[in-house]
């Protein structure tokens, strides 16, 4: 009898924890997440805009220049509003669609897979990309080149964890009648990454999504990505499931905003362009009075500035890259923009000069003034000035680490700079912006001393002979 009443009242208990437990998750999947309302949104001055980029921030500081096409979408956003824009970023699309969930954030402006479980969970803006994976390979047509999917069998081909596509290369494993190695890299590793790790030969093959910047404005000329590994999907951008009247107001900005841009297109002002004048005979340029007046704001010699400016721009003051850089200095717009250019000056050398001057008296300023030997500055200055600060500041975290001269160029920083491409440093938790290949920015450094010696030298020898 003693047996049977022990266990009841086991099973009892049981019971009564079970249901305990069952309140509380139901308690825990029921408790309200505070979402802000449109109304909220505007009245607090603020929009949080949540995006996937990783290789551009530093010290929780959001790089506006290199956020590109995002930061113009998210400005866009922000004014028709008429609040200011909060850019929050991701390593990952978890992440992002967490923060959605949990109102950590407004929108997100990013690629998010239209399935079931994302519609089910969120609302889309109503406009949607069209996304699909490619390979990324070497465009020298050798026997290493992939021709179609059934020469990846045995390949190794490189994919980041946060890629949308993965399973699809893992299901096209099977297909094929082979493995495919596949190598999955961490979200520290973004698909630029990846594409500037095959151009460099680091790797041979990855898999990356077709709307990357650099694939839809071919910017990396020794790349070919015409081999399409799965069908299309649809993605879009997605606001809470709550947030209904967010995604109305979204659609109306961005109907707005295309036709505003098909407009444009076709009907916006040209730069002005400018005459390139004569070089003067015994000058260095055309622009040496100019480079007198503004190198003394950076307290260089002149012919240092004149020095990166040939380097930049070789003293044409209406080249435009094919990145989209412009000018005498070579100014990316978005950054010449916050430094008091416009369509209507970008080109004029006096503009142009002062706002990539006042850009790196602002380097100096901000990241630079600790350093104590002068040529060193201007050569963490430089270095900034190509590669983006963020790369530099990993360079210096890395040489404090690993017992080098942080305040030291050559040999030090240099060093650590040139060792960002190595997974063992640029994975390092000093680092905040991943892969980078340095190669170019030595060079680029190089260049301008080199040039900058000549100069000194033809100007010291022409004032010698003047003298004479």
């Amino acid at each position: 009898m003693k047996i049977v009443k022990f266990i009841i009242y086991t099973i009892a208990l049981a019971l009564v924890l079970v249901l305990y437990c069952c309140t509380k998750k139901n308690n825990t999947n029921t408790t309200a997440v505070n979402i802000p309302t449109l109304q909220q949104i505007i009245d607090s001055k603020q929009i949080k805009i949540i995006i996937l980029h990783h290789t551009h921030t530093h010290n929780n500081t959001i790089d506006t220049a290199a956020l590109g096409q995002n930061y113009i979408i998210a400005k866009s956003i922000a004014k028709y509003l008429n609040v200011s824009p909060k850019i929050i970023t991701a390593q990952n699309i978890e992440a992002i669609t967490d923060s959605i969930y949990l109102g950590k954030a407004d929108i997100a402006i990013c690629n998010i897979p239209y399935n079931k479980k994302n519609r089910d969970r969120f609302l889309f803006v109503e406009e949607h990309n069209i996304s699909y994976p490619v390979l990324i390979q070497r465009n020298e047509r050798t026997n290493k080149t992939i021709t179609n999917v059934a020469q990846l069998i045995g390949k190794q081909i490189f994919v980041t964890a946060n890629n949308a596509h993965i399973n699809r290369l893992k299901n096209l494993s099977n297909e094929i009648g082979g493995k495919i190695d596949i190598q999955i890299l961490p979200d520290t590793i973004s698909d630029l990454d990846l594409i500037l790790k095959v151009s460099s030969s680091e790797i041979n093959y990855a898999l990356v999504d077709c709307n990357i910047e650099p694939i839809k404005n071919n910017y990396i000329k020794n790349i070919d990505y015409s081999i399409k590994l799965g069908t299309e999907i649809k993605t879009g951008w997605i606001v809470n499931k709550q947030s209904t009247a967010l995604v109305d107001t979204i659609n109306t900005w961005h109907k707005l905003y295309t036709n505003n841009k098909k407009y444009n297109s076709k009907h916006k002002k040209q730069p002005i362009y400018y005459n390139t004048k004569p070089t003067p005979l015994g000058a260095i340029s055309p622009y040496d009075s100019l480079f007198n007046i503004y190198a003394t704001q950076l307290g260089w010699d002149w012919q240092l500035l004149a020095a990166l400016v040939y380097t930049e721009s070789k003293f044409n003051p209406n080249v435009i890259s094919k990145q989209g850089a412009v000018g005498l200095m070579q100014m990316m717009p978005i950054t010449a923009h916050k430094y008091g250019l416009n369509n209507s000056n970008m080109l004029h050398p006096d503009s142009n000069l002062k706002a990539g001057v006042k850009y790196l008296k602002t380097i100096e300023n901000k990241y630079f003034n600790n350093i104590p030997n002068p040529l060193d500055k201007q050569k963490f200055m430089l270095a900034s000035f190509n590669a983006g600060t963020g790369h530099i500041l990993d360079a210096i975290r890395l040489a404090k680490k690993y017992g080098a001269n942080p305040t030291t160029w050559n040999g030090n920083v240099e060093k650590y700079l040139l060792l960002k491409s190595n997974p063992q440093y640029y994975n390092d938790e000093v680092c905040s912006c991943g892969y980078f290949n340095a190669t170019h920015t030595i060079k680029y450094i190089n260049k301008i001393f080199d040039t900058y010696n000549k100069y000194l030298g033809y100007t010291q020898n022409k004032n010698t002979n003047h003298d004479n």
